[in-house]
């Protein structure tokens, strides 16, 4: 075999220097820069996308405290809302109970007049209907006085 032969072996780790040299230099100043530079460029990517949800991460908490709040003061808006409604119905209930009241104590005192009026009439009806029995009963006992005398 050739490649055993002592003769040959200074040419042969000569051109092995050489060989691993290029390869050496090749390395150095063409695969390993751009290596660096798409290793760069990837962390420079993924420092960016790293801010980026930071900022979005900031900003959407500020918008959940934004939404917290006017969900708070919603809820307190609706209470006062609903506060002010009851007290609303209770006032009008008021009134319409004073309105119902004052209407009921109206048709009392009307009909209590109409029944007063009716019953004067009533009683004069009956205190003339006694004026003439009496009458015709003093006629009556005059009459029999009479008859006895």
């Amino acid at each position: 075999m050739p490649q055993l032969d002592i003769s040959t072996f200074s040419s042969q780790i000569f051109w092995v220097l050489v060989g691993f040299s290029l390869v050496y230099i090749f390395m150095s100043t063409v695969v390993t820069p751009a290596l660096k530079e798409t290793l760069d460029n990837r962390v420079t990517h993924i420092e960016g996308i790293l801010k980026e949800a930071e900022k979005l991460k900031s900003e959407a908490e500020k918008l959940e405290h934004e939404a917290f709040t006017a969900y708070e003061n919603a809820q307190i808006q609706a209470a006062a809302e609903e506060e002010k409604l009851v007290e609303d119905f209770r006032q009008r209930s008021i009134e319409e109970k004073e309105k119902l009241f004052d209407m009921f104590e109206k048709e009392t005192r009307d009909s209590t007049e109409a029944l007063s009026e009716s019953s004067k009439v009533a009683f004069k009806e009956v205190s003339s209907d006694m004026d003439d029995l009496v009458a015709y009963a003093m006629d009556k006992v005059a009459c029999s006085m009479e008859k006895v005398s």
